[in-house]
């Protein structure tokens, strides 16, 4: 067994499960401007959008995903920006959100 690291350059998808899809879509798409690649009709439905060159994240109904459906307990996930656009983003999810955003934050990779 190599103890070399797995050559990982970055995160494929990600699958987000929420109950309204909708909302999902006005946030991702319409506040952040991703693009929506793909759109699934069956088991309840799913959106798909795209977070740069190579990130899909896709927006499921509850209990559509492997293992039942069983979720997570916490979930984190953070997207990578240029640093000169950070403060824009920020101040953009700030001025347009309903809800206190807590967690954004920078970091320096």
């Amino acid at each position: 067994m190599s103890n070399e690291p797995v050559p990982v350059t970055g995160v494929c998808e990600i699958a987000l499960e929420m109950a309204d899809l909708e909302a999902g879509e006005r946030f991702y798409a319409g506040l952040l401007g991703l693009p929506v690649v793909e759109r699934w009709s069956d088991r309840g439905g799913a959106i798909w959008l795209m977070a740069g060159d190579q990130t899909r994240i896709g927006l499921w109904r509850p209990q559509l995903g492997l293992g039942g459906g069983r979720g997570g307990v916490h979930v984190h996930y953070a997207m990578h920006l240029p640093a000169a656009a950070y403060q824009a983003a920020v101040d953009r999810l700030r001025a347009e959100s309903r809800q206190q955003l807590r967690g954004i934050y920078r970091c320096d990779l």
